[in-house]
């Protein structure tokens, strides 16, 4: 009976841990309901929250979805995608005539726009999750060329005070020889691409790379370390739900991780807006206005003798 019983208890055990292994991916419409998710895991100094940031973290501003004239999209993902398919079917207005084209305007423009939270518990849901041992990771699609772009668009974001956004996610990412930086930029594990990525300050730029190869393998990296705290216990959240399928195939079968990987949704009619919708032409002329303004004044600019 005895051993009978030892039997069953492993058994048992092991697809606990199994079970504790699994990954997930669901939806959820809103950062507060991250507060509800990390109360069900018991050991939040072994958990991390990935986010995206372009209309995860953030967006471009715009404070009333009846009012064309204050909503930003120039420079935004939704922009970027509706330009895409302007240049694959060859049609007007466009920004460049192809997508590495775009990509240069792109590069440019997050230079010249801010960000606002694309929700405002933003800031307190991560001052939560930190205070109870939950680390923080970026993951975006934006590439080395937008590193410096993107931490002074960080450094805007407010989570006080005194404290930033971009301070924030340095105190509280992983480290790599007590730095939350690593040698950049670096080969990525799927090396059939051969985009070189980069993790500074708490933020991974993948140039469009797989985002579950890549944290994968970040996060192998990080658990190697001699004296680092094993993070086993993974959120990620992202507005893109090819990203999400994608964390939650390249985790799958490691038994070692527990993932959830969420599709953030509440800005979905948002995005939506600038090509569908009442307000959709009016959303594409204001943004395609914008664009022609910034150009004529580069090109007067450049046409000035150096001094």
């Amino acid at each position: 009976m005895k051993i009978t019983h030892l039997i069953f208890t492993l058994v048992m055990l092991s697809l606990t841990n199994l079970a504790m292994a699994a990954s997930s991916h669901g939806a959820i419409a809103s950062f507060d309901e991250l507060i509800e998710i990390s109360k069900v895991i018991d050991q939040p100094y072994n958990t991390l929250l990935v986010m995206d940031d372009d209309d995860t973290i953030s967006m471009m501003e715009c404070p009333d979805s009846e009012r064309p004239d204050v909503c930003q999209y120039l420079g935004g993902p939704a922009w970027f995608n509706w330009q895409n398919d302007q240049i694959n079917k060859n049609q007007q207005p466009r920004v460049a005539d192809s997508f590495d084209d775009l990509l240069v305007t792109a590069t440019l423009l997050f230079n010249l726009n801010k960000m606002v939270y694309s929700q405002k518990e933003v800031p307190n849901v991560l001052k939560i999750l930190t205070q109870s041992g939950v680390r923080l990771l970026v993951e975006t699609a934006r590439g080395n060329t937008d590193i410096s772009a993107t931490e002074q668009q960080f450094a805007a974001l407010k989570m006080g005070k005194i404290t930033t956004f971009a301070t924030h996610l340095s105190q509280n990412s992983l480290l790599f020889n007590d730095r939350s930086s690593k040698a950049s930029p670096y080969i990525p594990c799927d090396i059939s691409t051969m985009q070189a990525i980069s993790y500074r300050n708490g933020a991974m730029y993948l140039s469009g790379q797989d985002k579950g190869v890549n944290l994968k393998c970040l996060l192998d990296e990080f658990n190697q370390q001699v004296n680092a705290t094993k993070l086993t216990k993974i959120i990620f959240i992202d507005d893109t739900l090819a990203n999400v399928i994608s964390v939650h195939k390249a985790f799958k079968n490691s038994p070692e991780y527990q993932v959830k990987a969420l599709h953030f949704t509440a800005l979905e009619k948002h995005k939506a807006a600038l090509t569908k919708g009442k307000f959709a032409r009016q959303h594409q002329q204001n943004a395609t206005n914008k664009w022609n303004m910034i150009k004529d004044v580069l090109s007067t600019e450049l046409k000035k003798p150096m001094l």
